[in-house]
């Protein structure tokens, strides 16, 4: 990846999203709900972020990105390189 910490932000997300769901269900709490919203819209903003600028991978690791090494969008078929 071009930048190593690219989505560094985006897994912090998902990752507090689920620990506020498993927060909610455990206590019962609204403010775990309310928290656990919150970082869900932080995560699909930072996902349209991302993918709108191309999420990049040296899959051939020669140093250079290519286009197929550069994902815009979620390919739902199998694409070999």
């Amino acid at each position: 990846m071009l930048d190593p910490d690219q989505l560094v932000r985006l897994s912090t997300y998902k990752t507090l999203e689920l620990a506020f769901l498993f927060l909610e269900h455990e206590y019962e709490s609204d403010p775990f709900s309310t928290s656990r919203g919150n970082f869900r819209t932080l995560y699909d903003e930072e996902l349209a972020k991302l993918t709108s600028v191309g999420i990049r991978y040296d899959w051939n690791e020669d140093g250079t990105f290519s286009d197929p090494e550069v994902m815009t969008k979620s390919p739902r078929v199998l694409q070999r390189i």
